[in-house]
């Protein structure tokens, strides 16, 4: 645990640089085991390593597509990195596989809502609506989004 004396000596990132070795050694040892490869994005992303955090998890992820801790944790990273784009395909293909989640859809319509703005956004939130007529989350995160821009009428 790093407190804050060690914050302030900068011994934190050392700690997980030094996690990240292990991390990847381990990752060479087993390359699929997809725990190993997240936690070695979990200390990739600690250490500052965002890119590289990127690539272990979308490992972690390829290796064990329904595992929604990973799937989040990549989403996030890549939502942090401001790779949109990527994030709506691991979205469309999460959806896919599971049609029936509506957070995915929540969060595949606030990512649509970065790369191409609030209208489009909405325009989709309609969209899966049309398929989805009883459940109020697409009317909820469109609100979220009008809200977000300052378009509250």
């Amino acid at each position: 645990m790093c407190g804050a004396r060690a914050r302030k000596e900068g011994r934190c990132r050392q700690d997980w640089t030094d996690a990240k070795t292990v991390a990847a050694e381990l990752a060479a040892k087993l390359p699929r085991d997809a725990n190993i490869l997240d936690t070695q994005g979990q200390a990739q992303l600690a250490a500052g390593d965002t890119d590289g955090a990127i690539s272990s998890l979308k490992r972690a992820c390829a290796i064990a597509p329904n595992s929604a801790p990973i799937l989040t944790r990549y989403l996030t990273a890549l939502s942090g990195a401001k790779y949109f784009t990527e994030a709506r395909g691991v979205l469309q293909e999460a959806v896919a596989r599971d049609p029936g989640n509506t957070p995915l859809k929540a969060d595949l319509i606030r990512v649509e809502g970065e790369i191409n703005g609030v209208d489009a956004a909405v325009a989709k939130a309609h969209d899966l609506a049309t398929a989805d007529p009883q459940n109020s989350i697409y009317d909820l995160v469109s609100a979220e989004l009008y809200e977000k821009a300052g378009r509250i009428p």
